[in-house]
This record gives C-alpha cells, structure tokens and sequence, in this order.
C-alpha cells in the first residue's frame, strides 16, 4: 500500500515549471521564491506567450512537457489570452495545471478566465511564499 502512495506523490512532483511573465522583476523574485521551496522542478522563464508556445510544440513532440505553468496577462507579441487559446488548440493529453498571475484588477479578466476550464487558478500580484505553498498543496491534490 506505501507503494502505491509513494508512486502517487512521485507522479505528482512538478518536474518543470514554466513561468511566463515579461516583468523581470517579477520572475527573478518568483523564480528565487520557487527554487527555495525545491518542489517546482527544472524553471524555465519565457517573456511572451508565443516564445511559450513554440517551446510547448517543441516538449509535445519530444515528450517533455512542463507540469506546471505560472502565466501573465499582459505581455507583448503574445498575451496571456493568446496563449491560452493557442495551448487549447494543442489538444494535450497530460494535465498540465496552470494559473494565472496578474497585476490586473479588472473583473471581467476573471470573468474571461472562466472560459477556460483547464485553467486552474486565478491569483494576483504579487506571489509570496504563502501563495507558493497553497499553490503546491492545490497541486498535491489534483
């Protein structure tokens, strides 16, 4: 029986992150945030969605996708809701869990992410080690 809870956890281990976010400021200090608490695997930092997306095309042909996505609204060349339609249309079979992470107040934006149902949270910046932490519990229990 511990066998088989030991394979559950293991399979849930974030391996690789992928924190897509154009403020640097932002993802230096999340970045470090993240590899203190060791649980968020391998981090990569993209400064737009599509540099994102074409990395995810890239993982989905060599099997190597991330298991959790941390994403931005508002970014250039390709925006947070550009890329969450392209990630849909990618027809992925792995559950990747992704939240949003936004600086932005305005209600309909919170409105507009119920439109996507493999999203997984909606959560305002800044990210402390709180939010970390609830954020791998949420994880954990998928």
């Amino acid at each position: 029986m511990w066998v088989q809870h030991l394979i559950f956890i293991l399979e849930m281990t974030i391996r690789k992150t992928y924190l897509i976010d154009d403020d640097e400021i932002f993802t230096v200090l999340t970045k470090i945030q993240m590899e203190k608490k060791a649980s968020f695997g391998a981090i990569d930092v993209f400064e737009n969605g599509e540099d994102a997306i074409e990395r995810i095309e890239h993982d989905l042909a060599n099997n190597s996708l991330p298991d959790f996505i941390l994403l931005d609204l508002n970014m250039p060349i390709m925006d947070g809701w550009q890329f969450l339609d392209a990630f849909e249309k990618l027809n992925i079979e792995k559950k990747i869990v992704i939240y949003i992470a936004t600086s932005s107040i305005d209600p309909s934006d919170l409105m507009q992410a119920e439109n996507y149902p493999f999203l997984q949270g909606y959560i305002s910046k800044p990210i402390n080690s709180q939010k970390l932490e609830e954020i791998l519990v949420e994880v954990e229990q998928l």
